[in-house]
């Protein structure tokens, strides 16, 4: 729920919030303050709080509050809180302040206001142009972005600064670079023709070649849960385990009925779309549920209770598969485009047209999709990725930052 406290209510119950609080006598070292942001800033993304602790003082804890509400708790130095803004309102001024206890006495920073400044819907935030002008896959990790580029390899990106991406490294592989996931500190790279490979990214500015898995076809996607690697291939699925010292496969299943074009990971469980038929397969690689006669399906995202597909011409649909052995059919959303990428997040699903026109859609209306926004670009997707607020698109030739508020 968006937080609209008006600011002469706030102001009271800071002063009265004071009452128990220690303060400082002028000229005297400040027990914390908040270093970040500063007093008076209109935020326009998503902030880090963060709190200092003046010279000589050890604090057991650090509580961040906002708008006099105790949001979190932080007993490390450097004490912060990472405040996602898009989920208060815009346009208002917000009290920030922090209380630290030294386990004697508590002590509370002064109070900042800020004033947070966005809209609702789509907005474009930054693109990129990779070397090879061929984005065919996009995947977000934390602060980082890896592009699948085909013949060129897999770039990765520094975005801590949505709208500049800098260029922090190229892996080259020698097959056609076309999905990539991360089991970190690991990037795992579906390299068609080649197999399946790793590389190591902790270091920075830099991938270093770490193992390769040659596979029986070609492999097409991959997808890794908190135990496994699960691995696409264009007729057939097979099941990985890295250790740290390379991949092992726990078996593959053949699907010679059909031809695979992608897969997402939940709960250990692998959700599969080929040109014909959706797949629920289990780590044991047995077949749990399926839908069949699909058309042409591209992309597949899974979140709670839901599956949804990117399903070509015949728009996205959404699936209940809270009873995985039965998906049943809920609802459809077809704009007349044909649908080839989809993800899902913070409520909201994101559907993604080849034409590159991008969908906000809410599913929480039981059996039917509705459209909250659209951004219309002019390029051919291929791939889209969501994270906080923040839509990563490969389109084609470029890869486009937005950002969707709801």
């Amino acid at each position: 729920m968006r937080q609209a406290l008006s600011l002469s209510l706030i102001l009271l119950a800071l002063v009265a919030a004071c009452d128990n609080k220690s303060t400082t006598p002028p000229g005297e070292v400040v027990p914390i303050m908040i270093a970040t942001p500063d007093n008076g800033d209109r935020l326009t993304d998503s902030q880090t709080i963060q709190a200092v602790a003046g010279a000589g003082y050890i604090f057991t804890k650090v509580d961040f509050y906002i708008d006099t509400i105790l949001v979190a708790t932080d007993s490390t130095a450097p004490y912060q809180y990472f405040w996602n803004i898009f989920t208060y309102d815009p346009g208002l001024v917000h009290p920030l302040y922090v209380v630290a206890d030294s386990g004697v006495n508590d002590y509370m920073s002064d109070v900042i206001l800020v004033t947070l400044d966005f809209e609702a819907g789509f907005s474009f935030a930054g693109t990129y142009q990779p070397g090879s002008q061929n984005a065919l896959g996009v995947t977000n990790y934390g602060n980082v972005l890896f592009i699948s580029e085909g013949d060129a390899g897999v770039e990765m990106l520094d975005i801590r600064l949505k709208t500049a991406p800098q260029f922090l490294s190229r892996f080259d592989t020698p097959g056609q670079s076309l999905h990539a996931d991360v089991l970190y500190p690991l990037v795992l790279i579906a390299d068609n023709g080649l197999g399946l490979r790793s590389a190591d990214f902790s270091e920075v500015d830099t991938m270093i070649a770490d193992g390769v898995y040659t596979t029986q076809s070609l492999a097409i996607d991959v997808a890794v849960s908190d135990s496994f690697v699960f691995l696409a291939e264009n007729d057939g699925f097979t099941v990985l385990e890295h250790d740290g010292n390379g991949f092992t496969s726990l078996g593959r299943r053949s699907f010679p009925q059909d031809i695979l074009k992608y897969v997402v990971a939940y709960d250990d469980t692998a959700y599969v779309v080929g040109n014909n038929g959706f797949y629920i397969i289990d780590s044991q690689r047995r077949l749990v549920g399926s839908i069949n006669n699909l058309n042409l399906a591209q992309a597949v995202a899974v979140v709670d209770t839901f599956a949804f597909i990117a399903n070509g011409n015949d728009g996205v649909i959404a699936l209940s598969i809270g009873d995985r052995t039965n998906p049943r059919f809920l609802a459809r959303f077809n704009p007349g485009q044909i649908m080839a990428a989809v993800d899902a997040g913070d409520g909201v699903l994101f559907a993604g047209a080849s034409n590159g026109s991008v969908y906000a859609l809410n599913y929480s209306t039981p059996d039917t999709l509705i459209e909250l926004g659209r951004y219309i670009a002019s390029n051919l997707l291929e791939e889209i990725d969501y994270a906080s607020n923040y839509l990563f698109v490969a389109a084609h030739t470029n890869v486009d930052i937005l950002r969707f508020v709801p």
